[in-house]
């Protein structure tokens, strides 16, 4: 189960540790007709952020220097430590932050305005990577 959120600037991946701790992202695209949709009984999803979010494709879209940005990472950092999020539950998991026109300054800068801790499960995880534009990992 995996979710993104997309802006101009920054792009999320969510991926929500399942129970059994091996959350990952999927790259196989399944196509369903109706019939199969109608008559399968399915599981209820897990939510991402309660009643906000669950898994899928999310445009965070807005006018520029509006706090997008600031939303998103503190969406990351909030599904990476399970804490809540705008007063809304998260299940903890995965968090994949690219920071497509940030230098590592600016998103420590940023970071440290959002707490004093790195995420709890950073290791764990691999939570909170940051992809510079030119391709080089930090």
């Amino acid at each position: 189960m995996n979710a993104a959120v997309v802006d101009s600037a920054t792009a999320i991946f969510v991926v929500p540790t399942s129970k059994k701790g091996d959350g990952f992202i999927g790259n196989e695209l399944t196509i369903y007709n109706s019939e199969y949709i109608m008559t399968t009984p399915l599981e209820k999803q897990e939510y991402i952020i309660y009643k906000m979010m669950y898994p899928g494709l999310y445009i965070l879209a807005g006018a520029p220097k509006k706090g997008k940005s600031w939303l998103a990472l503190d969406l990351c950092m909030s599904v990476a430590n399970g804490e809540q999020f705008l007063k809304h539950d998260t299940n903890t998991g995965q968090v994949l932050y690219l920071s497509l026109e940030d230098n590592l300054l600016r998103l420590q800068n940023r970071i440290y305005e959002l707490t004093d801790e790195p995420c709890e499960n950073q290791l764990r995880n691999r939570s909170e990577i940051y992809w510079q534009r030119s391709g080089r990992r930090t």
